[in-house]
């Protein structure tokens, strides 16, 4: 089914695959949820798509794909739980890439800087692609007045 899905989003087909994928959660499966998930998501139902995060994370909290698109949304939110799943993904995956590099946005967007600065150092050797790391290293960079790196980190 999770094939079915991606190929039908792929297609532009974003009720068949919401179909498809609201079937697979009736299961009960942590992916099928986090499937489910991705389709409310790309549906820009973002309040949903958290929903079915939640789920999924319910029923497997060491499902590593979960924890990036919550923790992603639950920042982007300003949703208040941040903090406390951020807290709770870090005692399932303490060296999960996502719970370094969040660790280093939440303590970023704090202002603290030089706190941040190792954890999002760490996660971007781990894992070059992560736009919001790049952004709050940007940040960073910039607060420190190194406006060279503030504008490599933002390309």
């Amino acid at each position: 089914r999770r094939m079915l899905v991606t190929l039908l989003l792929a297609q532009g087909e974003i009720d068949a695959a919401a179909a498809l994928a609201e079937e697979a959660a009736l299961t009960g499966s942590s992916t099928a949820h986090l499937m489910l998930a991705h389709v409310r998501m790309r549906q820009g139902l973002y309040p949903d798509a958290l929903g079915e995060l939640r789920k999924s994370l319910e029923l497997d909290p060491y499902l590593e794909v979960a924890w990036a698109p919550y923790l992603h949304l639950l920042f982007v939110m300003g949703d208040p739980a941040f903090v406390t799943e951020l807290d709770r993904a870090r005692a399932a995956l303490p060296d999960a890439v996502t719970v370094v590099a969040m660790r280093g946005v939440e303590r970023a967007a704090r202002g603290a800087f030089i706190d941040a600065r190792p954890l999002l150092d760490e996660a971007m050797a781990r894992d070059p692609r992560q736009a919001l790391v790049h952004h709050y290293l940007g940040l960073g960079a910039m607060a420190s007045q190194d406006v060279t790196r503030a504008e490599d980190e933002f390309r």
